[in-house]
């Protein structure tokens, strides 16, 4: 969920995913074709990321992917990611 809109920045809340040890949080600019990494999250306890530098009155996209521990077999479990959702910037 995107909350605390301003010009500049958008803070993005999430429940926590079982088992994730992080979250990977990226935004699509206006007009890009590929999504940058704001941030890596470490840890299951932190479920919100301030994203800060945006452009005002512009619309970004936004998603939350989990960052998943291996397995006691070491296999790696698959990350899940968020719906993509929008929110515009203040003018």
């Amino acid at each position: 969920k995107a909350t605390a809109i301003t010009k500049t920045s958008v803070k993005l809340t999430w429940t926590a995913a079982a088992g994730a040890s992080g979250y990977s949080v990226q935004y699509l600019a206006p007009g890009a074709t590929s999504w940058t990494v704001a941030a890596v999250v470490v840890g299951n306890a932190t479920t919100s990321y301030n994203i800060v530098g945006l452009t005002s009155n512009s619309t970004y996209k936004f998603r939350v992917f989990s960052v998943c521990t291996e397995t006691t077999t070491g296999n790696k479990r698959s990350s899940q990611a968020t719906g993509n959702i929008a929110a515009t910037t203040l003018k």
